[in-house]
């Protein structure tokens, strides 16, 4: 097979039309952007294993899958209702390692986008026992309003919570869980959605280094619709960003510490926690493991434009001002425009220290061929393992409501937004370019993500039929 990025066009440079400065530009016609570029390449979903079902008897609600921290071979994945299970690296040996609803946390089952969304070990849970770190993991997940005091937001918390959980071991090699835990950070949501999701250590720091120990946390925007509290672009409020903490406790008794280095120290309130903002919902984002070692993140859009973003600190990333490498209503002058859901060409001059994503797709790319305009970009991994090398150098990502995967060539120069290309899913010999139309997927919403394990290979993930699925070259 030839290599998929190389056989096309170099990189599309999508920095929107320039025009003189008005008060109430014309929004913009679908499609925005041009559609996604068939690469020819196929995928095939290889049966990996299926979580056991609820009491009810509905499916888990697969939602994330990283390797195990114990140097062991094994996976841990996530059942958004409160499970965290290992599963052998042949998928024959299921074994929930922590069930959080048996803990008197308040954890709310999932509806839509709450429940158990992440889980990160501290690079040192199997290491040093004499360093800080070791036994420690970490989960972020949603919780009733009754089960604590926000840190931030306490007053804007009528749906739930999003908290940050430490979690320690008494043996990091143990099949299950058996130890302690302390919250390290709460925040009050006014709507149930944009919970954020993911959050990781950086791989590639080193013990020593400023960024050895520091959790990264994505947080949605708040929720609804539009940003209609502007916390985006608020560097005070913690949500539409990453932040960056150090979640040991201090030896003052702080719950988490604050690394020296983030770039909004001076900010008030949850300011000097914040590492970027400007996001919307980035779910996902994980970094090259090696190379250059960039963040890629992916950030859910609204009606329009799904982005693939490269993590800076300090980067603004003008949501809800911007979507994409567009304008929104209210970016379209300095004055603020109409909270209309519509798209308009970037203002001229452009507002300073903004920054556009590497790659963007809009909603209108499967509605050209009769499918749903809903789309949502769940981000993804640069290709690192040995199944198909010819991928290495390639960022593979999916919109998890169509259930689609994209990629771009993530080998190269990333400061200008790449061309998205698609590539076929092939199921039991069947191909598809949607798994919308699969036996796994579910109609207009499959819920696709993407895991990886300790060597780089990829995992599928889906919540229909609560099932994980390899990612291999068809034979």
């Amino acid at each position: 097979m030839n290599r998929w990025t190389l056989l096309l066009a170099p990189a599309l440079i999508l920095t929107g039309p320039t025009i003189a400065a008005r008060a109430a530009p014309d929004a913009l016609p679908q499609p925005l952007l041009p559609k996604a570029t068939p690469s020819g390449a196929v995928i095939e979903l290889q049966d990996f294993v299926t979580l056991p079902r609820h009491d009810d008897g509905s499916a888990a609600r697969v939602q994330f899958l990283c390797p195990a921290a114990d140097n062991s071979s094994d996976l841990f994945v996530l059942d958004a209702v409160g499970i965290i299970y290992r599963v052998s690296a042949d998928g024959a040996q299921v074994t929930p390692y922590l069930d959080l609803r048996t803990q008197n946390l308040g954890i709310i089952s999932p509806t839509g986008e709450q429940g158990l969304v992440g889980l990160a070990f501290h690079p040192n849970f199997a290491g040093d026992p004499a360093r800080p770190g070791y036994g420690r993991f970490y989960t972020a997940y949603s919780a009733d309003r009754s089960s604590g005091t926000p840190d931030f937001l306490a007053n804007d918390d009528a749906s739930h919570h999003q908290v940050i959980r430490e979690w320690t071991t008494a043996d990091p090699y143990a099949a299950t869980f058996n130890g302690s835990s302390r919250e390290v950070l709460r925040v009050g949501k006014f709507a149930a959605n944009h919970n954020g999701g993911v959050i990781r250590f950086n791989p590639n720091a080193q013990p020593g280094s400023s960024d050895y120990g520091k959790l990264y946390i994505g947080f949605g925007d708040g929720g609804d619709g539009n940003d209609p509290r502007g916390n985006a672009q608020n560097l005070s409020s913690p949500l539409g960003k990453i932040l960056r903490i150090d979640p040991m406790a201090t030896a003052g008794g702080a719950k988490y510490g604050i690394p020296a280095d983030n770039p909004f120290l001076s900010q008030p309130s949850a300011g000097p926690l914040v590492w970027a903002y400007g996001l919307r919902n980035p779910q996902q984002f994980s970094w090259e493991v090696g190379g250059n070692q960039r963040m890629f993140i992916g950030d859910i859009g609204q009606n329009q434009v799904e982005e693939i973003e490269l993590g800076v600190p300090g980067a603004n990333y003008g949501w809800q001002i911007r979507e994409g490498t567009f304008a929104t209503g209210t970016g379209v002058n300095s004055e603020g425009g109409k909270n209309d859901y519509a798209s308009y060409p970037l203002p001229s001059p452009d507002a300073a220290g903004l920054s556009y994503p590497i790659a963007e797709y809009d909603h209108s790319d499967d509605a050209r061929d009769g499918g749903t305009q809903a789309s949502g970009v769940a981000g993804g991994f640069l290709y690192r393992g040995a199944m198909a090398p010819q991928y290495h150098g390639d960022y593979v990502f999916t919109d998890f409501v169509q259930g689609r995967m994209f990629g771009i060539w993530g080998g190269g120069d990333l400061s200008t937004a790449m061309q998205v290309f698609s590539i076929g899913l092939r199921y039991h010999g069947v191909t598809y370019d949607s798994l919308s139309a699969s036996p796994i997927g579910e109609g207009s919403r499959s819920d696709l993500r993407l895991g990886e394990d300790a060597n780089g290979e990829l995992y599928a993930l889906l919540k229909g039929p609560g099932a994980i699925y390899r990612l291999v070259l068809p034979r």
